[in-house]
């Protein structure tokens, strides 16, 4: 629901045509499915809110899963949060996909370090130190 757009309309991310009646049914009350790809520089078209709301927590289960993945892969360890040049690069990536996206907030860079060091609190067991592992089970709850 998030690209309410019909199969074969020349986008990778679109609705079956099999979801297309469970598609309308949830757009009750938003927007249309989209029949052709809009002008990129305008905003997606108007969605319910129970889609509005499942967006949100794609996206939010999205992130989750791209940390514990990096941490488990060891792409990523715990003590890269903590790194001056570490969140000067996500804090640039941050600002550069802010641009493209709607209704992201601006961020400082002191405020993205604190978010980053809030992260490896909350995945860290404390009794592992800076050096230990993390399991997806405990990466979920958060």
């Amino acid at each position: 629901m998030k690209y309410p757009y019909e199969q074969d309309i020349g986008t990778d991310k679109f609705i079956f045509s099999s979801d297309l009646p469970t598609a309308k049914w949830a757009m009750q009350d938003g927007g249309a499915i989209l029949k052709k790809l809009s002008d990129p520089t305008k905003r997606q078209p108007k969605i319910s809110m129970a889609c509005q709301i499942l967006n949100w927590a794609d996206d939010c289960a999205y992130s989750v899963h791209d940390v514990e993945d990096a941490l488990q892969a060891q792409f990523l360890h715990p003590g890269d949060l903590e790194q001056a040049r570490f969140a000067r690069r996500v804090f640039a990536h941050y600002e550069e996909t802010r641009i493209k996206e709607e209704d992201v907030p601006r961020l400082s860079l002191p405020e993205l370090r604190q978010r980053l060091l809030d992260l490896k609190r909350r995945i860290l067991p404390s009794e592992m130190g800076t050096n230990g592992r993390i399991g997806k089970q405990r990466c979920a709850t958060y």
